[in-house]
């Protein structure tokens, strides 16, 4: 019997792609595809300034339930599709990508000879959002290689694939304290540091934000605004005084609503790509001076 696949297929506008993704994303989706009114094989007719995004899923209620999160602002329904070849073909297009002067993010079944100054973070992502390759996690590891000092100790709220607590060791961080609410992504963090030979420095679990002392210079949050504003007095509660706060998962047009949200911190700097941005903000010193 041929197997039988789930996948939620969305037609969204193009300016909002980038957000449904990174919702799907955070749904369960294994694979997203982006199809277009050019392209002929598009499951769905899209209009023009309409795009339709294709996300394939482990199981029918998983699909199901994304389906439902996203239909009440987009038109979302699930289909299903027949064989296995769907489920790997995605991996064509994830190929060892350079981010910033030294880090490459290099899929587990890519082959790739380092130059001497490089650092490789090899991912298998399974399930978990963090290939490297979106602009979210990009904007990250762009502002860790300036960031991470040697010995430091660091905080991954939201890990995905771990990929963010694999750069910070590599760069030099002495340990990483690595948090997902998704038990599958703390898996496949764990399996993903355990590959790099890094186990030992990278600890991922579900344990919740507020079960982790305070006092961590380097603060990581690569989550989305909705989940970052609700957040914000548990994320700066764990930085350290005078230390730093990197939030990404932030469309551009959000930016005041976030900076509104952690008011407290200094903001120090704006990266931009694409529709996305990163703040990097600064914890107020001892006794609230400026550090």
């Amino acid at each position: 019997m041929t197997a039988r696949y789930p996948y939620v297929c969305v037609l969204v506008p193009e300016a909002q792609a980038e957000l449904c993704s990174l919702e799907l994303w955070e749904l369960g989706a294994g694979g997203i595809e982006q199809r277009d009114a050019r392209t002929l094989t598009a499951p769905e007719p899209a209009s023009a300034g309409v795009v339709t995004l294709l996300a394939g899923f482990e199981d029918e209620p998983g699909a199901e339930a994304a389906a439902r999160a996203l239909s009440s602002r987009w038109e979302a329904h699930v289909t299903f599709v027949e064989g296995d070849d769907w489920r790997h073909a995605w991996k064509a297009y994830f190929k060892p990508t350079r981010v910033g002067e030294r880090l490459v993010v290099r899929p587990s079944w890519e082959p790739y000879e380092a130059a001497p100054q490089e650092l490789v973070i090899t991912i298998d992502p399974g399930t978990a959002f963090g290939t490297g390759t979106h602009e979210t996690t990009r904007l990250v590891l762009q502002q860790l290689e300036p960031l991470v000092e040697p010995g430091i100790e660091v905080l991954d709220v939201g890990c995905g694939s771990g990929i963010l607590s694999i750069a910070s060791v590599l760069l030099g961080a002495g340990r990483v304290r690595a948090l997902d609410v998704d038990p599958d992504a703390v898996r496949i963090a764990a399996e993903n540091a355990a590959l790099a030979g890094l186990g030992d420095r990278i600890r991922a679990s579900v344990d919740p934000i507020e079960s982790i002392a305070g006092g961590v210079p380097l603060v990581l949050a690569n989550i989305e605004t909705r989940i970052l504003v609700p957040l914000a007095k548990a994320l700066m509660a764990r930085v350290a005084p005078g230390g730093t706060l990197v939030l990404s998962g932030v469309l551009a047009p959000e930016r005041e609503r976030v900076l509104s949200a952690y008011a407290r911190f200094e903001l120090q700097e704006t990266t931009a790509m694409g529709d996305w941005i990163a703040l990097r903000l600064r914890a107020p010193g001892p006794e609230g001076t400026g550090g």
